[in-house]
């Protein structure tokens, strides 16, 4: 009685035991880290999203710019943009238009390089030039789309037009 039959540890048992516990416990901290992290880089986005901005990028965005005021001088581009209803389309892939507007289409690189697959990017490419000579030479700073279910600053959708056409030359 009063023997254990536990046999005690040796020191290199016991260390090689914490070793492992410590790297266990770095590898679960270092993950809620890493999950506190994307949940700051969702909330980011989330806002940056709600203020209208249009993310072209992991960290690049093309900012908002603020129409109060300025609607009623906006010029429908429906039949400018419409040549190439195959590239927004392509790029319509996060939501649809009809509920989200500009927040449907995917402008994010690796979305537009998917998207030349879909489409023929030379000519669409071509397209988008004209597309964007056309609405720099309207006589306004807001232009409105049924097609994309927005409103958007003129110089805004020009930044946009030229963030799509440089990755498609890519």
């Amino acid at each position: 009685m009063g023997i254990s039959d536990k046999r005690p540890k040796t020191s290199a048992e016991e260390l090689e035991h914490r070793a492992r516990k410590s790297s266990e416990l770095k590898q679960s901290l270092d993950r809620l880290e890493q999950a506190r992290e994307n949940q700051k880089a969702r909330k980011l986005v989330r806002e940056r999203l709600d203020r209208g901005d249009i993310q072209i990028g992991d960290d690049s965005w093309i900012e908002f710019a603020d129409l109060t005021g300025r609607l009623e001088r906006a010029v429908d581009i429906d039949p400018i943009i419409l040549s190439v209803a195959e590239l927004w389309d392509a790029l319509e892939t996060v939501c649809v238009v009809d509920c989200c507007g500009l927040d449907a289409f995917n402008f994010l690189p690796e979305a537009i390089e998917q998207a030349k697959q879909l489409i023929d990017a030379e000519t669409v490419n071509a397209r988008l030039q004209e597309i964007e000579n056309k609405i720099f030479c309207l006589e306004t700073d807001v232009v409105l789309s049924n097609r994309l279910n927005n409103y958007c600053d003129k110089r805004v959708f020009l930044h946009l037009l030229q963030h799509i056409q440089c990755h498609l030359r890519s």
